[in-house]
C-alpha cells in the first residue's frame, strides 16, 4: 500500500512539472519535454505494476505456506506443474518432498532426480 501512494505522489509530482513547463515554456520545447515526462510517468506506472506482482506470493511461496502448515496435498500440487515446466526451484522442492516422504512415500530415486534436474540449472541448495 505504501508503494501505491509513494507511486501516486511520484506521478502528482510530475504532473505538476510538466504543467507548469507548459505554462512557462516554449510549445515546441514544452511539448518535447511534456512528451517525455508523460513517457517517464508511463514508464514509472508500469514498473510498479509489474513490481507489485514480484512482492505479492506466487505458487512457490504459496507451496511452502502449504507445506509448512503440513498439507503436503497442497504444496505438490502448487509446485509440480512448475517443476515440469523447468523450474530449477520447484525441483528442488518436489526433491525435499520425495526424499523425506511428506505426504507421499519416501523414494530417493525421484529425490535424486529433481536435485539433479534443479543443480543442472545452477540451483546451489540441490549440488549438495
Amino acid at each position: 500500500m505504501a508503494q501505491l501512494k509513494h507511486a501516486s505522489e511520484v506521478l502528482n509530482r510530475v504532473s505538476m512539472d510538466c504543467a507548469d513547463y507548459i505554462l512557462t515554456g516554449g510549445l515546441v520545447e514544452a511539448g518535447r519535454i511534456a512528451m517525455g515526462k508523460v513517457f517517464a510517468t508511463l514508464l514509472v506506472g508500469l514498473m510498479l505494476t509489474i513490481g507489485g506482482g514480484i512482492v505479492c506470493a506466487g505458487p512457490l511461496d504459496e507451496g511452502w505456506a502449504a507445506y509448512d502448515r503440513g498439507d503436503y496435498a497442497t504444496a505438490m500440487l502448487l509446485w509440480r506443474p512448475l517443476a515440469e515446466g523447468g523450474n530449477a526451484n520447484a525441483q528442488l522442492n518436489l526433491g525435499l518432498v520425495y526424499e523425506h516422504g511428506d505426504g507421499v512415500s519416501r523414494d530417493y530415486k525421484e529425490a535424486a532426480k529433481r536435485y539433479r534436474l534443479s543443480a543442472e540449472q545452477g540451483e546451489a541448495a540441490a549440488q549438495n
